[in-house]
């Protein structure tokens, strides 16, 4: 969940757990009326702990990714 850190400091989203089920609970609301309201999405820890996994890849890869740029930067600068 993006900004889930953000919204848990402001109140806007929980987990709740009821009975086996993780369920992760956002406040949104209507921009015409004000009216709150939630949206509940279900979640195993199992997809949590993978999406943490696929995002540590990412930044692997991205971090030598940049490596390789900051080399042919180096080299563009030192012509």
């Amino acid at each position: 969940m993006e900004n889930y850190k953000t919204l848990k400091a402001a109140g806007k989203v929980s987990v709740s757990k009821d009975g086996d089920d993780l369920q992760t609970v956002k406040k949104i609301y209507d921009a015409d009326t004000g009216e709150e309201s939630t949206v509940t999405s279900s979640i195993t820890l199992k997809s949590a702990a993978y999406l943490v996994e696929i995002c540590k890849s990412n930044i692997s890869r991205e971090q030598a990714r940049l490596v390789e740029l900051e080399q042919l930067e180096t080299d563009l600068k030192a012509l």
